[in-house]
């Protein structure tokens, strides 16, 4: 049985890019949400649970699938299946 690829393994694929590449992407665009000129944009970021100083691209994704369930929007991730 092939092992199930991961949502960060997928989203590179579908963006043609390496993991590490998409990995870098996510971090950047953490690092700019917690770098938000705008407090409240930035206390959203701020709210992502982290074992660490900022959320990892996996803890970023791990709170966004765990939200899309939490609010009933789960359809969305239907692709990501």
């Amino acid at each position: 049985m092939a092992e199930q690829e991961s949502l960060l393994e997928r989203l590179a694929r579908e963006n043609s890019v390496t993991v590490d590449e998409m990995r870098k992407q996510l971090e950047n665009r953490i690092k700019q949400g917690l770098a938000d000129p705008d407090p409240e944009h930035r206390s959203q970021w701020e709210q992502i649970p982290c074992s660490g100083v900022i959320p990892t691209p996996e803890e970023y994704l791990d709170y966004v699938v765990k939200k899309l369930h939490d609010e009933g929007c789960e359809d969305l991730l239907k692709r990501y299946d």
